[in-house]
């Protein structure tokens, strides 16, 4: 979450949707002030700086990361919705946005990448043991993409704010000027440089194999059954409208 008050914007970051990378092209940009500007970065870091050195000493490969930089809880503040910032008065209601957007399958494929590895993780930290909570995951969600499904689809609808998950369009406003994240660099470019700003090269953080291409999406979702894929698809209508008019701007 970054809030721009000396370049009027607004930037919301979705969960899944290369929000890492888009906060550093703003924080290298030059058109984030620490003076009058507001940020959240992961984790208890206190300026952008200090985690950009953990990156460079650490890297963000996930195996390896503490749980205050991947879990839903800890990761809720820098996610903040721009319906959150504009009723805590942060923010007027028609603030410039931006946003990044992904493939909403693609996204649901990661997510599920994301699960069996971080059941693997916490296993193989606990001299391979199950705690009660990974062995509910292994029971209920990991064994294949149908039990997954159900599995978010009782999330998506739950009523747990710290555990409940949101379409990427519940995070910013119908106004928004939204970046698909295949294009990230040329959309990331456009917006800083006409906002007078400096751009990096392509950035690319927490870019791991979770990412798939539409046919390994394809395959991690070969099972699942009818019902359930047209389910996602339906859950996810405005997202893939989004989704789909961000990607052909540059393709």
């Amino acid at each position: 979450m970054i809030i721009s008050y000396s370049n009027n914007f607004v930037f919301i970051r979705t969960p899944r949707a290369a929000g890492t990378s888009m906060a550093f092209y703003l924080f290298k940009s030059g058109l984030i002030d620490p003076q009058t500007d507001i940020y959240k970065v992961e984790g208890s870091f206190s300026t952008w700086e200090d985690f950009d050195q953990f990156i460079s000493t650490d890297g963000l490969e996930f195996a390896n990361l503490p749980r205050e930089l991947k879990s839903l809880e800890k990761m809720a503040p820098v996610r903040r919705t721009f319906d959150d910032l504009r009723a805590k008065s942060a923010i007027q209601a028609d603030m410039p946005c931006i946003a990044t957007i992904r493939n909403p399958i693609e996204r649901m494929a990661s997510g599920y990448a994301y699960i069996c590895r971080d059941v693997e993780t916490h296993i193989a930290n606990n001299n391979g043991v199950a705690t009660s909570g990974v062995q509910h995951l292994l029971d209920n969600v990991t064994p294949n993409v149908n039990m997954y499904w159900d599995y978010a689809l009782n999330h998506y609808n739950g009523s747990q704010p710290l555990h409940k998950w949101y379409t990427q369009s519940h995070y910013f406003p119908d106004h928004a000027e939204v970046f698909n994240i295949e294009n990230l660099h040329q959309h990331a470019s456009k917006f800083i440089t006409e906002k007078g700003g400096v751009v990096s090269d392509p950035i690319e953080l927490r870019r791991n194999t979770d990412i798939f291409t539409p046919d390994q999406t394809e395959t991690v979702f070969a099972d699942l059954t009818a019902d359930r894929r047209q389910a996602m698809t339906d859950l996810f209508a405005k997202d893939f409208e989004i989704w789909e008019r961000s990607y052909a701007v540059y393709n």
